[in-house]
Order: structure tokens, then sequence, then C-alpha cells
């Protein structure tokens, strides 16, 4: 090789190596730049988390099963500086705060906190406030109580349905100490007061290392000293929690809680225990002290409860619950000791006394059979139960502390009485008694003699009941040993066994209410009537036969704001007979009837029937046929299903029922089951159903164990509807399912007449009336995963019809109807069809709307799509398209906007819907970003709105249009009308349109933004050089000039210009708006206004004698003149203010000033002005000075019936000789004489004008009677 070759090879790899170089180290800067950066960011990150949205994403990461929303004010975070959190808000599922915290901040640094995230540390929890929420109900948000302490969500309160408990984990954890000071209790009731009840609390939380030692709870509450200094007995409260993990799979955390409370004063209760009772109170100084201790798995819980409490004083008032009453007592005490295991409650000792008397409960209670479902099972538990329940009360002091709840009479006192009683199969002394061994029933209620004084008088009532009852229960029977109910009003006897049973009654009610009448005012309460009654049961030889009745005479019942039960006569029998073996029961024949007056049911066995004693669920459910017959009176059957029921309901007509019924022990079956209704009427406040005839037939059956009920078939027809049903099948949540199901198909019938009077009041006049003929099907399926529904339904001849308003325009006079004189069609369509299929995918938690038509002369309009996550956010794709046609919707709009509306063309338009409709779910999470408070829309106006973000990703357009338009005096030719939905925003199409001779501008917004929405228009010239018509002095302009209102001729131009109109749509009248109205000139012919003001001004006019020809207003009268008027209008708080508003009529100035209201009220001040009426040549010094001063007339009423208060007319009148005097003897010398006169108040003008006119009647009385007198001497009679 070459020397030069090797020259260049040395020399390229001595490039190449730095190259290499200059590589390396531009990566080694670049990696060192990156971690530069990286390092920074990382630095930074704390300060950016806490300054953008990501903050509120902290705290939800921590309290993980928290099942509301949880908003935080201003965060810090920095590497070097403790982690702080203020303002933070934890909420419920309707958005409201339940706790607020003014500060949270750790001890350590952020950076301690990220090195060694297993030891937090101290945390100090600063300024909470626990809100309790309470309505008329108890606690108003219930679910979300529930969803806390169960892990549950807003879906599923209750926890997620199949999902298994977290088994308890072992091992270490986060270790931390909360100290939670300045922690107040609050209740808010339904107006959204805030009321505290315990202020200052201080709780101490530790959370161990080791999952397996115990988290301590200590909370601690004292009162707070007065200004005087520290009080004697200062009231304090004290609580400990320890709860332990058991580190056992099947088990759950145990625990105990020790609570102590001294000197407590029971007033700090009372705005809780007012907001569940309004106006209740508690007071008293309580002690109490109390320990709890629990273990167990949740499915078998176990827990003691043992302490003693006393109240002393203790004072309760309630007025909802005990009227006015207070109840007293210098003492209230009592203690409890209770254990629970295995299902069983042990009640050691649980007792309780005051003034009131005393109560105890001894034993044990089969607690887990009690909540079965079974009433036989929960029968069973109470009869396998080992308790007994003694106690006392004192009448007489019931009576005294409780005279309005009990009705006293008036004057009387109780003195004397006493009630004890005991329910017991439990012996304390002797509770090794063996679990199988027989047992026996104690029940034992005894009156002593009860003692009254009214009046002075002496009442006594020996021994008003005695009752003892002693039943022996052995494993397979029962044995009546003694039943011996004696008073003078009521006797019961009774004995026997499972074998052989007699049990008799008698009852006299009127003797009851005669001496219950001698103590206590029994007011709207009937008790009257004689009952009479026998029980009878024997078996012999396997052979069981009953014969047993009960009967009423003259039964009167009442209660007030119920429903009176009185029965003539009533006689319910039962007989039966048939065999019984030790495993089967032989029913040979057994028959209930029930005969009272015409009325008269009977269910009787169809055939002989064996069953089995003990249920066979893999057998075929053995049935009991009977067949059933009633007829009679409706609203005495419902008074016999639902004695003493609440008013709201009325019922009337007969009815005959029949049906085969077969009864199972879970399971009822029936067919041919038939009821015919005559004239029966059914009134609810809500619904009027009036039928001459009604039918209905069905078959099917009821399942107890699976909640299913199954209609093979059912009818209904009456005049107004006939509704056939298929298969229809209903299965209700259960242990299997969770939701509803529903299948089946129905077709309907319907007289739309006939059916919209059962929604009309009969006796409201009705508003509207509807006609047509409606058919239809519908085919439902609803499962677990999927509901589907299918629906066709056709409206034939179908019309509305309302009140005839004649229009002023003889060429807009609405149809009339020729079904209703007086009436006028507002719809009329020969048919109209509506389709629709939809299909909802649970799963998914799609709702498909795969076709929805509507069909008919005035409207088509076709729709399909689909909304995506249909439980939550509601995200909506919709399209589709409308024609309409504007000559047969008018009508519907005159009925809406009066007659003054006529509308012309026929258009297609398509529309669209998309994005998320949101919840108020939704609303919640934007209320916590933007702390969303109400507030107006523009500077200095009053409507307040709340921000909400609920559609601000919603997107969509319609339109509409016309050929040509005239509504309410407004004309315009063709007309395209665009809407688009953006940002929250409704924006429609900036109008400029030639309408009545001018021009008409408006840009209309909606906000969707806002909560309410609001209907906004900004600041702009509205109208330019409008064609006054009658028709718009009957609409909007007779709030803002109301002399012009309702006038039936006007010529004349106006313009309109607004500063700002913000309407809420849900509620328009709260609305507010600012604008002015220009007259340039105008011509018009008197309204009601002024026609009411007419006849006060010629009252005037005479009496200072002004020359005129005619009257003010009459035939040939000449119309008011308007010139260059700029009225300022205001409206606010449903009321339209407006500025001075003046017109000229025959040297007569008039001008008002004051507000209309929405609702047509007026409250205006009326200034009339004569002075115009003489030339200023006139040498008339004393008829201008009598008519110099205007006069001023209020006037109240409506703009249809205005009414004028003369009451200021004599002052005027006296006014306007004073204004003489100065003219004819100098000024000043009116008002000195004037001085001499007291001034006359309304009140009192008003009495003079009236003992006037009655001075006016007598005398032409007299006159009268002299002109008779005078005829007849002339006539010589």
């Amino acid at each position: 090789m070459s020397q030069p070759d090797t020259a260049n090879q040395t020399t390229k790899k001595k490039t190449s190596s730095k190259s290499q170089e200059k590589q390396r180290g531009s990566a080694g800067r670049i990696f060192f730049v990156l971690m530069i950066g990286l390092a920074l960011l990382l630095w930074l990150a704390p300060l950016i988390i806490s300054n953008t949205s990501m903050k509120n994403s902290i705290l939800p990461l921590v309290l993980k099963r928290y099942p509301g929303e949880i908003s935080t004010g201003a965060v810090t975070l920095s590497w070097s500086q403790p982690v702080v959190f203020q303002n933070v808000a934890l909420k419920d599922f309707e958005g409201r705060d339940v706790v607020r915290i003014d500060q949270i901040a750790t001890k350590k640094t952020l950076w301690e906190l990220a090195t060694d995230r297993k030891h937090v540390g101290d945390v100090n929890v600063d300024g909470i406030t626990s809100l309790t929420y309470v309505n008329e109900h108890g606690l108003a948000n219930r679910d979300f109580l529930t969803a806390v302490l169960k892990k549950g969500t807003k879906e599923h309160p209750e926890g997620e349905p199949g999902k298994e408990d977290e088994k308890p984990k072992t091992g270490t954890q986060q270790s931390l100490t909360l100290h939670m000071s300045d922690l107040d209790l609050c209740v808010v009731n339904g107006d959204a007061e805030e009321t505290p009840y315990l202020t200052g609390m201080a709780i101490t939380v530790t959370r161990p290392e080791q999952r397996t030692e115990p988290i301590l709870v200590k909370g601690i509450w004292k009162e707070s000293a007065t200004e005087e200094g520290e009080q004697i007995d200062p009231a304090k409260i004290a609580f400990a929690v320890s709860i332990v993990n058991s580190n056992e799979p099947d088990a759950s955390r145990s625990g105990a809680l020790k609570f102590k409370t001294e000197f407590f004063d029971l007033s700090q209760l009372t705005p809780l225990v007012s907001a569940l009772s309004p106006g209740a109170h508690l007071a008293g100084k309580s002690n109490s002290e109390m320990e709890i201790k629990w273990s167990g798995s949740k499915e078998s819980p176990r827990f003691a409860v043992k302490g003693n409490w006393e109240a002393s004083p203790f004072q309760f008032t309630a007025p909802e619950w005990i009227s006015g009453d207070q109840i007293q007592s210098e003492t209230a005490q009592g203690n409890i000791d209770v254990m629970a295991a295995n299902g069983v409650l042990y009640f050691k000792d649980a007792h309780m006394q005051s003034q009131f008397g005393e109560m105890t409960l001894q034993g044990n209670l089969n607690w887990d059979d009690l909540t079965d479902e079974s009433k036989r099972e929960k029968l069973a538990g109470l009869l396998n139960s080992r308790l007994k329940f003694s106690g006392n009360l004192n009448l007489a002091e019931a009576a005294r502390q409780l005279p309005e709840t009990i009705h006293l009479k008036p004057g009387m006192q109780i003195t004397g009485g006493t009630v004890d009683f005991q329910v017991s199969n439990y012996d304390p002394q002797k509770p090794e008694q063996a679990e199988g061994q027989d047992t026996v029933w104690l029940v034992g209620l005894k009156t002593s003699d009860l003692t009254g004084r009214n009046k002075g008088r002496e009442i006594r009532w020996q021994q008003p009941v005695s009752l003892l009852m002693q039943i022996a229960r052995t494993s397979n029977s029962f044995d009546i040993q003694s039943l011996r109910c004696t008073s003078d009003f009521l006797k019961l006897t009774g004995n026997g066994n499972a074998d052989h049973l007699r049990i008799h009654l008698e009852a006299d009610l009127n003797q009851l209410s005669n001496r219950l009448e001698q103590f206590v005012d029994l007011q709207e309460i009937a008790l009257k009537g004689k009952m009479d009654g026998e029980i009878s049961f024997d078996v012999t030889d396997q052979k069981w036969e009953t014969l047993s009745f009960l009967q009423f005479e003259n039964l009167q019942l009442a209660l007030p704001n119920r429903r009176g039960w009185q029965e003539p006569s009533l006689k319910l029998t039962v007989e039966g007979a048939g065999k019984s073996g030790e495993k089967q029961i032989h029913v040979e024949r057994f028959i209930v009837t029930l005969v009272a007056g015409d009325d008269a049911f009977q269910a009787k066995l169809e055939q002989p029937t064996t069953v089995n004693r003990k249920r066979d669920d893999s057998a075929k459910p053995e049935l009991l046929p009977f067949k059933i017959q009633l007829k009679g009176k409706l609203a005495s059957w419902a008074d016999r299903v639902r004695p003493l029921s609440k008013q709201d309901l009325q019922l009337a007509g007969d009815v005959q029922f029949a049906s085969s019924v077969s009864f199972g022990d879970q399971y009822v079956a029936h067919e041919n089951t038939t009821i015919n209704l005559t004239n029966v009427r059914v009134f609810t406040p809500t619904l009027w159903i009036d039928e001459p005839r009604a039918e209905i037939k069905t078959a099917g059956s009821w399942d107890e164990l699976h909640k299913t009920l199954k209609a093979s078939e059912f009818t209904y027809r009456g005049s107004a509807l006939v509704v056939n049903g298929e298969k229809l099948e209903v299965e209700l949540p259960h242990d299997d399912i969770h939701t509803t199901s529903l299948v089946g198909s129905l077709s309907y019938k319907c007289d739309l007449h006939q059916l919209s009077r059962w929604f009309q009041n009969p006796a409201e006049p009705p508003e509207q009336k509807y006609y047509g003929l409606v058919t239809g099907q519908a085919n439902v399926i609803v499962t677990e995963e999927t509901r589907m529904a299918s629906w066709r339904t056709t409206i034939a001849d179908f019309a509305i019809e309302a009140p005839l308003k004649p229009s002023a325009n003889s060429q807009k006079q609405p149809v009339a109807s020729q079904r209703n004189p007086g009436w006028a069609i507002s719809w009329q369509e020969p048919e109209i069809r509506i389709e629709g299929d939809t299909q909802q995918d649970l799963k998914s938690d799609t709702l498909t709307l795969d076709r929805m038509s509507i069909q008919s002369e005035m409207l088509d309009l076709s729709a399909k799509g689909e909304i995506r996550d249909f439980s939550t956010t509601r995200d909506v794709r919709l399209a589709g398209e409308v024609t309409y046609d504007w000559q047969n919707l008018t009508p519907l709009l005159r009925s809406k906007l009066g007659p003054d509306v006529n509308i012309v063309g026929r258009e297609t338009r398509p529309f669209s819907l998309t994005g998320p409709m949101g919840t108020a779910h939704t609303e919640r999470i934007q209320e916590v970003v933007l702390n969303a408070q109400p507030r107006p829309l523009l500077p200095d106006t009053r409507p307040l709105f709340t921000p909400t973000d609920r559609y601000m990703a919603l997107k969509g357009n319609a339109g509409i249009g016309w050929e040509q338009a005239n509504i309410r005096g407004l004309t315009s030719g063709k007309t395209n009308i665009e809407a688009r939905i953006k940002d929250g925003q409704i924006h429609i199409t900036p109008l400029d349109l030639q309408v009545s001779g001018g021009r008409l501008r408006l840009a209309p917004i909606v906000r969707l933004d806002v909560k309410p929405a609001a209907l906004v228009f900004e600041k702009g010239a509205v109208i330019d050089n409008f064609q006054f018509t009658p028709e718009m002095t009957r609409n909007s302009l007779r709030f803002v000039a109301p002399m012009l209102a309702n006038s039936t001729n006007i010529q004349g131009q106006f313009s309109l210009s607004q500063e700002f109109a913000i309407i809420p749509i849900d509620e328009p009248k709260l609305g507010e708006a600012k604008g002015t109205l220009m007259v340039k000139s105008a011509r018009v012919k008197p309204g009601p206004l002024f026609d009411a003001l007419s006849d006060k001004i010629n009252q005037v006019l005479a009496i200072v004698n002004i020359n005129r020809t005619g009257r003010l207003i009459d035939a040939d009268s000449v119309f008011m003149q308007v010139d260059n008027q700029a009225v300022h209008y205001h409206m606010i708080d449903g009321r339209v203010y407006h500025s001075p508003f003046e017109v000229h009529m025959k040297g007569i100035t008039v001008r008002t000033t004051g507000s209309v209201g929405l609702d047509e009220s007026l409250d205006l001040i009326a200034e009339v002005g004569f002075t115009n009426m003489l030339s200023e040549d006139k040498d008339q010094p004393v008829l201008k000075s009598l008519i110099s001063r205007p006069l001023k007339l209020p006037i109240g009423g409506t703009l249809k019936k205005p009414k004028v208060d003369m009451r200021q007319v004599g002052n005027y009148a006296k006014q306007m000789g004073v204004n003489a005097l100065d003219a004819v003897l100098g000024s000043g010398f009116g008002e000195q004489l004037q001085g001499l006169f007291p001034e006359r108040t309304p009140e009192e003008m008003e009495r003079i004008q009236k003992e006037r006119e009655e001075r006016k009647k007598e005398r032409d009385k007299r006159r009268e009677q002299k002109r008779l007198e005078r005829l007849k001497r002339k006539q010589g009679l």
C-alpha cells in the first residue's frame, strides 16, 4: 500500500473517531438535558397539580370507597412543605354537602410522605361541619347513608348485586393519626336552613401499621364556659371506639364502643328533633354510660350492649305528635343488658321508668325467625321465644300531661287509674328451663278503677278491663287453660286445645262509647254497635268439624279525616268438615259466607280435597279449589276491605264478582274470573272515573315463591276503554332476580272524549275537550338484560275543541263546533298514526330507537337513533325530519295564542341532536369545579341563575319557516328561522324582517348553560316604524301603554328599543326586561280604561259648568291623540312599570304612571288636566282657578274591568273651591279659609257619602209616598 493511501486511511480514522466522540458528547448532552427537564418537571409537578383541575382527583383516590363526589378548594403541594387542602366538601347523591372541612394539613412534607408512604403521621383536620338532611319523612338522604355504611353506590346502595364482600387483608397498611378539631354537627331541614346542635367537638383517629392491631377513635365534647367563667357542672360527652380486624377470612371486623355523657343538656338536640317534627323541643340533663361490643361475621353477627341512662328532669314537646301538650318527668331513667348470638337476642335486663310508669323486658327472642318474610315463620319465631314483658301505666299522670292529645272533656281531671300488663312465658327466677320443655304463655291486662272529677262531680269507672289468658304450648299442640276478659262492654271467654276449642265474644260498643264520653271528648270519633261471635272446632275419631260466626248490629266506626264504616247488620259464618291424619288433611266441605243487607259473599269448596301436612317443594302444588261469588255496593265492600281508610277515595256503584280460585301454600290460581260493574264511580284527587257499565274477565296465577303474576288472558270493557291482554307475566324482584321483568301484549280501543273525562274534575268546567277513536296494540318484553317495546296507535276523527273566542277580523273566525254550541274546533285530523320500536340493552346501557313516527295532515315526524349510557350521561344520537302544514297548525295555535293568528306555508325540515343530555350527577361535578353560586346573567339585574355544564357538549340543528304570517297584528312575508345548539346555548338566526310596514329585528338566545334555562334578548332596536293595529293593543302593548289597551281603532306608528330581556323559561313571570316604546303619532279610539275615566271626568266638568257640547265620550267622539311619546318600561316581579304616558282628547290631558301586572291587574295613577279646555285670551280668572290643578285618580281592577277610586274627587272639589276664593279675594285667602276646616280622611269621606245617600233615599221615599197620597185623593179613594 502506498504512503498516500496510508495517510488517507489514518486521516479517515482520526476523523471517524472525532465524529464518534462528538456523537457521544451530543447524546450525553441530550441525556443530561432530559434528566434536568425530568427533574424540573418532577419538582414542578406538585405546583402544576395544585393549580389545575387535577387537584380534584387527589382526595377521591384517597377515599376510594366514598360513594359521592368530593370537591376541593385551594391545594398547597410542595416538596418542602406539608400538604394542605382547603375548603373540602363531601357530597351526597343529590349534590348536597354532607361534610365541609376548612383545612386538611399533614405534619410531614410532601417529600417525606413520598419517601415513606407507609407512615403518613399526624394529619390535622380543622373546621369540620357535618350536615344531616331531614324532611317530613325523616332522613332525606337515606340511600346515600346506606351506601356509605354498606360500601354501595348510587345505583345499588345496598351493595353491588352478586358481588362478594372483600376478605379482610393481612399484613401492613398506611399508619396515620387524624386530629379532628372544631367539629360542628348541624341539621338541615327541607327549606335548606342549617341549624347547629353540637359544636366544638374534637376527635382523634389512630390507624396502626399492622392490620391486626386495633383502630382507635376517641372523641370529647365539653360545654363552653359562660362569660362569667367556668360552669359549676359543665356538660361533657366522651366516647372511645376500638375496631379490630379478626384476620379470619369468613369474619367481619370486631370492636367496642364506650360512650358517656355528664350533665348533657338535651336541648342541644332540639334542632335535630324539630327538623324531624316542626316545633318539637327536648330539654333536660342527661347522664349516661354505655358500652357496646361486636364481633362475628356479616351472616352471623354477635354483639352485647350494656349501660344505663338518666334524664333529670325530662321535657318533650311535639305539636305534630302530641298537639300542644308537654311531657314532663322529674326523672326518666333506664338500663339495658342485651347480648345477641346465633340469631337470638338475650335480654338479661332491659328496664325503663318515669312518672308515666315503667316497663321491663327479660328473656330471649328468636330474631332470625322474626326477620323471615313468611308470616308463619315470624309467628313460630315469636312463640318459640322465651320472654317476659311487663309494666304499668299511670293513666292519671298521662291524662294530666296530655289533655289535648287524649281530648279530655272541658273541666275533666283524671284523679286515679293504672294499667298493669304482662306477656310472658318465661320466669327469670328459673332461667334453666329446658329448650324442649312445655311453656305456658300468660297474657294479662288489668286496670284499676278509673276516677275523675268534673265541676265538682266525682266520676268512677270500676275496673274498666280485666284480661287473663293462659295458653300451654307443647311441641305438637296447644291448650287454652284459661281465657277470660271481663268488662261492662266486653266479655271474652274460651278454652280448649287443638282437638276441642270454644271461644265466645260479646261486645257492646255503645256502652264503651258512653263510658269514654264521661271522661274524654270523642269529637268526630264514633264507636257504636254490638258484636257477637263464636269459634267452635272439634275433632272426634280423626274427623274434624268447625262452625264459627261473627255478627255486627248497627255498627258505626268513625275517626277524624277517615271514611266511616257503618253496618246495620252483618254476619260472617265459617263452616267446614273433614278428616285429619298424621300426614294429610282431608277437607270434605268448607264454606265462608258473609251477608250484610243486600251485600253477600260466599267462598265454597268445589270438591273434597286432600292435602299433605308438610310441604314438598319437588311435588306439584296441592290446591284447594273454591268457587267465590260476591255482590253488592262497591263502596261498602271497600270499607270492609279497608276499614277507616283515608277520604281521598270515593267509590259508588254495584259490583258482581265470580271466580274459581285454587289456594295453595304459596300459590294461587284463578280461572273464569269475571267482575261486572254497574254505574261505577271512582273519584280520587286526580282521577274521576264514571262508567255506566264495565266488565273485567281474566284468568291467571300468583306464585309467592318466585314473586310471579301471570294472566293468560285479560279483558276490560267499558264505555270509555276496551283492553285485551294476552300472555301477561310480571316477575317482581326476589333472590334470583333484582329487577322487575314484564312480558306480554296488549291491544286497546278507547273513546278519547270519554277517557279524557277521567282526568277532568266534573266540578270544574273543562278548558278543552278531546274527541276521537283510539285503537292500537303494544308488545313489551322486559328482562334483566333487555327491555323491548313495540307499539302502534291510530286515532280516527281526532279533534280538540275549546270555548269560542270571537275574532275582530271576520275573515279569521274559528270553526264552530257542531257538538258543543259556543265552542270552536282548535285542531282537527281525520287520522293520526303513532308507531315506534325501542330496545334497551341493560348491559351496554344503550336505548335504541329503531323507528318512531307520527303521521297526520298537520304534522309528519319520523326519527331514529340511540341513547348511550342511558342511566348516566344519556349520550343522544338522534336524527329525523318533520313536515308541517301551517294551514292545519294555525287552528291549534289560535287556541293557545288567541284568534289573531294566521300562518300560511307547508315545509319539510330535518333535525338532529347529538351529545350527552347530562344528569344531576354531571351537574354536581360542575358545581364542584366552579363552586357555582346563583348570580345574575347581566349586571344590575334581579333574576338569579346557577351555571351548569349539563348541556355544554350537546349539539343540534333544527329549523322552521313559513310563506306568510300574521301573529297578533305582526305581519311578515316568507321567513326562515334556524336554530343551533352549541356550548350550552340555542342560537336562533338573527331576524330582520319587513313586518307591519316596518322592520322587526330579533336575535334571541336560549341559555341552557344556567339553571333555570333562560330566554335572553340583548340591547338593540327591536321594532322600527311599525303601523299600529287593534290586535297589538290587545297583546303586549297593553302592559306598556294601558291607555291604548283593547282599542278597536288605532292609527299611527311606533318603534321599540330594548336594553335587555331575561326570561326564565320555567317561570316567565320572574323575568326582567327594560326598554323604551316610542310613539311618533297616533290617533286612538278610547278603550275600557278611558271609558271608565270619562264618567268621573264629566262629573268634575259639571261642577265648574264649562260650556261643552255633549259628553266627553259618545258615539261621535273624536279619537285620542298621542304625539311624540317616549315611554320607558321595566318588567320585574310579574309587573310592567311605565314612565308617564300622556293622551289628549277635547282639551283634556290624561297622564298615567304605575304598573300593569302580567295577570292584567292595575296599579295606576291617572292625572287628568283641564287647563287646555279654555283659551289663553279668555278673561275667566275664576274658572281658570277652579281647574288649575290636575285631578289625580287611583285606578285598580284589571285592564278589562278598571276600577277608578272616587275618594279623591271630594278633595279635588274642595281644592277647586280654594282656588276660586284665591282668584276672587286674593292669593292665599282660600288656603287660610281651608285651615279653619279639618281635613277629611278617605274613610270619613266614604262615611259622609253613605250618610248622604241614605238621607237622599229617605227623601225620595217620602216624596213618593206624598205623590201616591195625592194621586189617591185625586181619584177619590
